[in-house]
């Protein structure tokens, strides 16, 4: 077995298959010249930490408890490249327990989602996305009609980045929670639009950031939600990788805080 790290460009001979652990994912890749069989299946632990791979995989014996997928081209290819990638839609994270900000006061929260897989193969045609965990639906909004589907995720809401256990198939997000009001603020749950955010990766540490979420609410009651670029923060040795699914209209500003807190 050799390093975990997917983030890489492969070559494969034909009938070649690979093979990545990564936390709950296991997926098996085997090319042909006009074929490619992906094989993968998720562990119900969004959270389980293990990486392996290996370049000369069998394949499983036993395929009836993975997703099969079959990409076939017209010309032969021999090479693939895997790079990670941020959420298609927003993230909903819950706390495990409710926060409550007091009047004048802000606190700085980190919540880790995981990250997605795009294969493309030649000159950067695209393949196949595939998230590491696949997370569960919800809906995000006051009723059915005004608002709309995100992905859930619980979080321990940790204040302190030292704590967050090493993940490298994770991606890091900073939320910041500012009260000027005089009335506690109450978190229930946080919306991060992931799909409007870069990514980007730590050299000296190997892992994967988003860009930053502020929320504010001022002392008139009023709320605003703003993305403020990690290259912005002290970022160290962040180096952007990925940018955003789907570019923000409005420069760094978003609707109304109370669209993504409850």
């Amino acid at each position: 077995m050799t390093s975990a790290n997917p983030w890489e460009k492969y070559q494969f001979s034909e009938g070649q298959a690979l093979f990545w652990h990564l936390g709950p994912l296991e997926l098996f890749i085997k090319a042909s010249p006009h074929d490619w069989r992906i094989f993968y299946k998720h562990d119900l632990d969004p959270l389980l930490i293990h990486e392996e791979f290996n370049p000369n995989a069998d394949l499983p014996e036993n395929t009836n408890t993975y997703q099969i997928e079959r990409y076939v081209t017209a010309d032969p290819y021999s090479s693939l490249q895997l790079s990670p990638l941020l959420s298609d839609i927003p993230v909903v994270a819950r706390p495990e327990l409710t926060l409550k900000v007091p009047p004048k006061e802000s606190t700085i929260i980190y919540v880790s989602t995981p990250l997605w897989i795009k294969a493309t193969y030649d000159k950067n045609h695209p393949l196949f996305e595939l998230p590491v965990f696949r997370l569960s639906d919800t809906w995000f909004g006051p009723n059915p009609t005004d608002g709309e589907l995100c992905y859930s995720i619980k979080t321990a809401a940790r204040i302190n980045l030292s704590e967050l256990p090493v993940r490298t198939y994770r991606a890091i997000t900073e939320v910041r929670i500012i009260n000027k009001s005089s009335q506690t603020m109450t978190v229930d749950r946080v919306k991060i639009p992931l799909q409007y955010f870069s990514l980007f990766k730590n050299n000296q540490t190997n892992l994967f950031y988003t860009d930053n979420l502020i929320f504010e609410k001022d002392k008139d009651e009023e709320f605003q939600a703003r993305i403020l670029p990690a290259s912005k923060q002290e970022a160290g040795k962040n180096i952007k990788i990925a940018p955003p699914r789907v570019s923000l209209k409005d420069n760094l500003i978003l609707n109304k805080l109370k669209a993504f807190l409850t």
